[in-house]
């Protein structure tokens, strides 16, 4: 520590002013405790800083705390183990000093607000997340403020629905015959560049939910073996919806064998996948959809092109028809309707 707690213990009064930061991360890892087995656990890092000045002169130092493994993430708990790693009370602090102030950094859950709010009845106490979770509430408030919260919740839950699905298959596989363009000029190193950069947001998107669901994962290998395909498959150059694709000698046998192959790869990774519903009160969870739909859209604008597809049918003017809640939901259908009530009886008869 850069300081003797001893010496702070035998000067009641020995700053003028004192300001501690104190910053609180939880998280959930996974842990093999005692030596006997691996359990998920909540894990508490706690740090603090403190700036005092004495005499006009102004100091600093840093108190590196180890980590805490909590029973919960209740705030009486985070509070516990706060009280636990310091090295003294808190109370303690503000006794060596004429004005203590304390600045509580926390993520953006629950307990941390509550937290936050009882210890400003203790003590001065200014609250405020941390950098992460504040660049995750901007984001969310723009989407908010913008009012597409609401737009990618719908078409989230419309893309799951199976009679859609199997209408994009077929509206996939036409738009593909007919905007594929084959070329034998090699594309520039900016539009390489730039295609690069756009794939590796999905396969930032591929790598993160097979680390959530594990190695073992067959489906996310294939959906990786598919994205590589692809990135090989396509490399520029942009010019509206048309695909380009540069097919050196011995690429594909036929314009037909390009189509087909980026058909199953658009299809493993585009349609049998569809983006998870987003979540508003949370940056992890509204990350993936906006990743998965910026993605196909500025990829030679194939997400519009296929919703102008859709469209079609009603004319260059007209309006696709209004879902009701149970078509979103996909319990527009006897068959879909008469499967979920068996889950729920089963769910039922299990709990």
């Amino acid at each position: 520590m850069a300081f003797e707690l001893e010496e702070l213990r035998k000067q009641p009064r020995v700053a003028d002013h004192c300001i501690m930061e104190l910053a609180l991360d939880e998280t959930e890892l996974t842990l093999r405790v005692g030596g006997l087995r691996c359990q998920t656990a909540h894990v508490l890092t706690v740090h603090a800083r403190l700036h005092w000045s004495r005499a006009g002169a102004k100091e600093q130092a840093n108190i590196v705390l180890p980590p805490v493994m909590l029973e919960s993430t209740q705030a009486e708990c985070l509070l516990a183990a706060v009280a636990k790693r310091l090295p003294l009370p808190l109370a303690g602090f503000r006794d060596m000093c004429c004005r203590f102030i304390l600045v509580v950094n926390t993520d953006s859950g629950t307990s941390g607000i509550k937290l936050a709010n009882h210890l400003q009845t203790l003590f001065p106490c200014i609250s405020a997340p941390c950098r992460m979770h504040q660049g995750c509430l901007t984001m969310l408030a723009m989407f908010n403020i913008t009012g597409c919260m609401s737009a990618l919740f719908c078409a989230s839950l419309l893309l799951r629905r199976q009679r859609l699905q199997a209408t994009l298959r077929k509206k996939l596989r036409d738009h593909v015959r007919a905007k594929l363009k084959i070329t034998y000029d090699p594309p520039s190193p900016a539009d390489q560049a730039y295609v690069a950069a756009l794939f590796d947001l999905l396969h930032h998107l591929l790598t993160w939910r097979l680390q959530s669901k594990g190695p073992g994962d067959a489906t996310g290998t294939a959906r990786l073996a598919a994205w590589g395909r692809l990135r090989d498959f396509f490399s520029g150059p942009f010019d509206g919806d048309r695909i380009y694709h540069y097919c050196p000698y011995g690429c594909h046998a036929s314009r037909e064998h390009a189509a087909e192959s980026l058909v199953q790869d658009l299809t493993a990774l585009m349609i049998d996948h569809p983006p998870v519903v987003p979540s508003a009160n949370k940056w992890s969870k509204l990350l993936p959809p906006v990743l998965w739909f910026g993605v196909f859209t500025a990829w030679s604008s194939l997400l519009p092109a296929l919703v102008r597809c859709l469209q079609e049918p009603y004319g260059p003017y007209g309006e696709m028809p209004v879902f009701d809640e149970d078509a979103l939901l996909g319990l527009d259908t006897r068959k879909a309707w008469e499967h979920q009530e068996t889950v729920r009886m089963k769910r039922r008869r299990t709990s």
